[in-house]
């Protein structure tokens, strides 16, 4: 997974899977320790204005995903400017 953000830090990234994102009652799971650097993930340079989060997960498998990405504060100025999630087919299941 990949959240571009400006330069105000991320609070967290979790993520719901096969389930309702919207029932108060749903867990989500922190992706957040699996964050690295675009350097190590993508062999290019961190921008300064824009900035890159990646999340490498190989788990869990799901048809749906939800996503629950916060700042460090309610009140902070952090922007998402998108995400994406890639995914590799497990095929012949």
């Amino acid at each position: 997974m990949h959240v571009d953000t400006n330069a105000v830090s991320l609070g967290d990234v979790k993520i719901v899977n096969d389930d309702d994102p919207f029932n108060a009652s749903t867990v989500y799971t922190s992706v957040f320790t699996n964050k690295v650097s675009p350097e190590v993930a993508y062999n290019r340079i961190q921008g300064t204005n824009i900035v890159q989060n990646v999340f490498p997960m190989t788990k869990p498998e799901a048809r749906w995903i939800g996503l629950k990405i916060s700042g460090l504060a309610a009140d902070d100025a952090l922007k998402v400017f998108g995400f994406f999630l890639a995914y590799k087919s497990l095929g012949g299941r």
